[in-house]
């Protein structure tokens, strides 16, 4: 951990920027930050108190997803999202603009 510890940081620093930039594209009309991912596990000692400091100075929520959830987070939204009803309108309307461009 000592090895990668500056790097996680100047990382972080990154990320912090990052969105800054895109809070401010959004004219800060943004309710919740939510953090998930296998990278978000090895930089939460980094990357949540510079967060953390972000939101509470922006009055934003903070959503750091658990380890134990957070690398299949993504999988296993997808997979609900395409078993959904929203999706298989989504395919039926896509296959019938292909079918009337053919």
């Amino acid at each position: 951990m000592k090895t990668i510890q500056r790097p996680l940081e100047g990382q972080a620093r990154q990320i912090i920027q990052n969105i800054r930039k895109q809070l401010t594209k959004a004219r800060n009309e943004v309710d919740v930050i939510c953090v998930y991912g296998g990278g978000s596990i090895l930089m939460r000692p980094v990357l949540y108190p510079l967060l953390k400091e972000l939101c509470d100075e922006r009055e934003i929520k903070l959503l750091y997803i658990p380890a134990a959830y957070a690398v299949t987070m993504n999988a296993q939204g997808l997979d609900a999202f395409v078993r959904g009803k929203i999706y298989e309108a989504l395919k039926s309307k896509s296959r019938q603009a292909v079918e009337k461009g053919a």
